[in-house]
C-alpha cells in the first residue's frame, strides 16, 4: 500500500510536469502512476482520472470514457461528462455524446468547452444549426477572442444563411486573412450544397 506522503509526491510530480510542460509521455507517465497508486474515490483517485482521461482522450477514446465513467460512478463532475461527450464523438457515439454534453451543462452552464462541443455536434454532425447557434453564441461570450470559437460559430451562421456575420467572424479568428476566409466560405458553401 502506497503511503499519503507517497501519494502527495506523485501528485506534486504530475503537477511538476504540467508546469515544466515535460514531454507527453513524461505528463502521462506521471499520472498513470497517481492513478494507480491511489486509493479509489480518494480525492486523489479522482484528479488523477479527471486528468488522465482529459489528456489520452484523443487518442484513447475508449478508455478515456472508461475511466470517466469510473469517475462519475461516485462523484458528478461537469468536467469528466465533457471528457466523456468528446470519447463518445470520437467513437461516433452520437447520442450519448450529446446526452453527456448536456449533463455537463447541467452542472455547470458556462463550461466554454461543452458549449463548443455541443454546437458543434448539433451543427456539423446532426445538421441543426438552429439548435448549435445558442451553444456557440454563447461559448464565444464567455470567450470572446477564441479564434476556434469564432469559427465554429461562423461556420453554423453560414448555414443559416448570413454569410456576412460568417465573414466577419472568419475574418476576426483568422486575423483579417481574407483570402482565407473566402477558401473557408467557398468550402463551406460547396460541401453544403
Amino acid at each position: 500500500m502506497v503511503t499519503p506522503d507517497e501519494l502527495a509526491r506523485l501528485y506534486a510530480d504530475v503537477e511538476w510536469a504540467k508546469e515544466k510542460e515535460l514531454p507527453d509521455r513524461e505528463l502521462k507517465a506521471a499520472l498513470e502512476r497517481l492513478y494507480k497508486a491511489a486509493i479509489k474515490e480518494s480525492d486523489y483517485h479522482f484528479y488523477a482520472v479527471c486528468s488522465l482521461s482529459a489528456f489520452i482522450v484523443k487518442e484513447y477514446p475508449f478508455r478515456a470514457l472508461r475511466l470517466c465513467q469510473e469517475g462519475l460512478a461516485y462523484a458528478a463532475s461537469a468536467e469528466l461528462e465533457c471528457t466523456a461527450g468528446i470519447a463518445h464523438l470520437l467513437l461516433d457515439h452520437d447520442n450519448s455524446a450529446e446526452s453527456a454534453f448536456r449533463r455537463a451543462l447541467d452542472l455547470e452552464p458556462e463550461n466554454i468547452s461543452c458549449l463548443h462541443n455541443l454546437g458543434h455536434l448539433l451543427d456539423l454532425v446532426r445538421g441543426k444549426p438552429v439548435k448549435a447557434v445558442g451553444y456557440l453564441s454563447k461559448a464565444l461570450e464567455l470567450a470572446p477572442y477564441e479564434p476556434e470559437l469564432m469559427s465554429s460559430l461562423a461556420h453554423t451562421v453560414l448555414q443559416l444563411g448570413e454569410e456576412e456575420r460568417a465573414r466577419e467572424l472568419l475574418s476576426e479568428a483568422l486575423d483579417g486573412d481574407s483570402s482565407a476566409v473566402e477558401r473557408y466560405l467557398r468550402s463551406w458553401k460547396s460541401a453544403k450544397g
